[in-house]
């Protein structure tokens, strides 16, 4: 009894903060508090992101475990060490800056916030301390949701734990209190322990140029980012200096616009819409877009926009599981499925894919779904998303257990749809499946190869032979043929 009561002896814990914010606080606001104390000039170690909900103070794909629904044990923080969230954190032996700790095990779209103060406005530059067995890893930095970076690519340091000091320069920051944001944009993984930021001359010292540029996903506009706040009564005057071209082709910029909560960014708005596959590049001639320090943006050509709008399925047909629109907890991986390409997968509830889709007509369609799982059936619900996010639920399936992640079987059921454009949401109620491709088609009651929306003869026997409308074909006589053979000397019959 003695050993339980000084087991149990708060002074023999170690008391983490965040554990009793996140039971108590964290369950009735979306507030964040900051971990620690951060300012720039200065030190931020990435393992005191701030405090909050997954979502709010980060986002990180697996944040829970749901190993009693789902069966299967899933690690939050894969590290196991300094903080019970969702972010992986794993120790070191870095000696440069280091609190002892890093993030790892970064994915895709994965984040995290960091309240700061910022002393000074002033153009910085950030040595960042990462390792990884391969190049290639991405990130970028966000203050205040406004990129002040473009997307940065990471060096191979060889180990996981051999730590090396990568540079980046020229990163404006305003004085004042924001909040930072880190965000992981490749699939190549890295560890990454800390940011160091010093300042290297005024806003004088550099140019005005742009960072990147991306289409909004309507396909009406680009966005264009640039390093400095803009004086915003500049832009008007400038739309004439702009020349787009989308496949090889001029295409119209009828406007440009600024936003009120975006000091970085300003928007050209296109006279027709674009899609998925255009291939997009920006010209700017001008020199009447300014700082509001007064100093010229640079001039550029042939940019290119990266094009962010969603693909749009057409339905009947086919839905690659890896080309959602939005996705909440979902990676992807290769596959050995027939065709090759990714799936998705490392599934867990509450997990969801949004695909934009366009349906022909309301009908009720067969639905075909390629899983794999190798011990547990997953299952999902298909909702039908309307803009204000207002889930309308359409059918639940039930799925395999294949004996493999990569064993691909097919499950098949029926779906009644509406026509028109919306979001189909798959949202993962029993986790631990890979989804390779969704298929919605017209069904085929009689099995004779046309579907019942083209089919005028619907009860047609299987061993038949169809024209386009289903109806059965006459056989034509044999002896209506008559064969002949030809050659250089003679002909037979």
């Amino acid at each position: 009894m003695m050993e339980l009561a000084n087991s149990t002896n708060s002074s023999q814990c170690d008391y983490q903060k965040d554990v009793p914010d996140s039971q108590i606080r964290q369950v009735s606001t979306d507030q964040t508090l900051p971990f620690t104390s951060h300012q720039i000039p200065g030190t931020i170690n990435l393992s005191d992101y701030d405090m909050g909900r997954n979502g709010i103070a980060y986002f990180d794909v697996d944040d829970a475990n749901y190993q009693l629904s789902t069966g299967s044990f899933q690690a939050w923080n894969s590290g196991w060490v300094y903080r019970n969230d969702g972010v992986d954190i794993e120790t070191n032996n870095d000696n440069l800056y280091s609190n002892g700790y890093h993030v790892g095990f970064t994915k895709q779209g994965e984040w995290m916030n960091y309240t700061l103060t910022v002393l000074e406005t002033a153009v910085y530059r950030m040595d960042s301390r990462v390792a990884a067995l391969e190049a290639g890893g991405k990130f970028h930095l966000e203050l205040d949701n406004e990129p002040i970076t473009s997307i940065l690519s990471t060096e191979a340091s060889g180990e996981w734990d051999e730590f090396i000091t990568q540079s980046f320069t020229d990163i404006v920051m305003e004085q004042g209190i924001h909040t930072l944001r880190l965000e992981f944009d490749g699939t190549t993984s890295f560890n990454i322990s800390n940011l160091m930021f010093e300042k290297t001359g005024t806003l004088s010292s550099i140019n005005f140029t742009v960072l990147s540029a991306e289409m909004d996903a309507d396909g009406s506009r680009v966005q264009i980012l640039v390093n400095q706040n803009i004086d915003k009564s500049t832009l008007a005057s400038a739309l004439q200096n702009f020349s787009l071209e989308v496949n090889g082709e001029s295409r119209e910029i009828i406007s440009i616009t600024s936003q009120e909560d975006k000091q970085r960014a300003f928007y050209l708005t296109l006279s027709e819409p674009l899609i998925h596959s255009d291939q997009i590049q920006l010209d700017y001639s001008g020199n009447s877009i300014l700082t509001s320090q007064g100093t010229v943006l640079e001039q550029f050509s042939q940019l290119v926009i990266v094009n962010k709008v969603p693909q749009l399925f057409q339905i009947p047909g086919k839905i690659e599981s890896e080309s959602y629109y939005y996705m909440f907890g979902i990676e992807t991986e290769s596959t050995t499925d027939t065709g090759g390409g990714f799936n998705i997968g490392y599934t867990n509830p509450g997990d969801y894919m949004d695909y934009l889709v366009e349906v022909a007509a309301p009908y009720e369609y067969d639905i075909k779904a390629r899983v794999a799982a190798e011990s547990n059936s997953g299952r999902v619900a298909f909702y039908i998303v309307s803009s204000e996010g207002v889930e309308t639920h359409l059918l639940e399936m039930l799925f395999p257990v294949t004996q493999g992640w990569q064993n691909w079987k097919n499950t098949i059921g029926k779906i009644q749809l509406p026509a028109g454009n919306y979001i189909l949401r798959i949202k993962v109620i029993n986790g631990d499946f890979n989804l390779n491709w969704i298929e919605i088609t017209y069904p085929d009651s009689d099995e004779d190869g046309v579907n019942d929306v083209l089919d005028q003869c619907p009860n047609t026997p299987i061993i038949s032979f169809v024209d386009e409308q289903g109806c059965s074909l006459t056989p034509i006589p044999l002896n209506n043929f008559t064969l002949r053979v030809e050659r250089k000397l003679c002909i037979k019959q």
